[in-house]
């Protein structure tokens, strides 16, 4: 990971530590609600439940304390960077990351008005972290030793350099 990641976060290549002075105190790592598959069916009692199969958004609530006092500028600077959507890095994996941003930013707003040390920023993602690209060389029979937790979707990208026709063979597996 890029810089110091204790206690801090990095959000769009911008360690919040090393750049700001703000820290984590607390974070609020929200598993995402699964997505209901439900209806009403008149004459029945409740509903019928398909079965849940897929996840909704990942609330995480960074709970930060600013260690040093913040000018204007800086404070306009940490708004333009909280303003897009980009991948967070939190400080205890920071091999992963989650695809998100900040809908309500108005905490960061009052900073001017007021000497608060401590604010919260939530954060909406995807629902499940990702890794970086790995890339790997091989030949004959190759063998991806996935170490997710849930069925994801994943790019496989085949590069044949050679001029030569080489089939390809993908078998998908399911994880047991």
């Amino acid at each position: 990971m890029r810089g110091t990641l204790s206690d801090s976060f990095e959000f769009r290549g911008v360690n919040f530590r090393d750049r700001f002075n703000i820290k984590v105190v607390k974070t609020d790592f929200i598993l995402p609600p699964k997505r209901e598959r439900k209806i009403a069916i008149p004459g029945r009692h409740g509903q019928y439940d398909y079965g849940a199969e897929c996840w909704e958004e990942r609330t995480i609530r960074l709970e930060c304390d600013v260690i040093e006092k913040l000018s204007r500028a800086d404070l306009r600077e940490i708004s333009y960077i909280l303003g897009k959507k980009g991948k967070l890095y939190l400080w205890d994996e920071p091999d992963k990351y989650y695809v998100g941003e900040i809908y309500h930013g108005g905490e960061i707003m009052d900073f001017p008005k007021q000497n608060m040390r401590t604010f919260t920023l939530e954060f909406i993602c995807e629902p499940f972290a990702y890794r970086e690209s790995k890339t790997i060389e091989f030949e004959g029979e190759l063998q991806i030793d996935y170490q997710g937790t849930m069925d994801t979707p994943c790019i496989l990208e085949l590069d044949n350099p050679s001029k030569g026709s080489n089939g390809f063979l993908i078998t998908q597996l399911k994880r047991r």
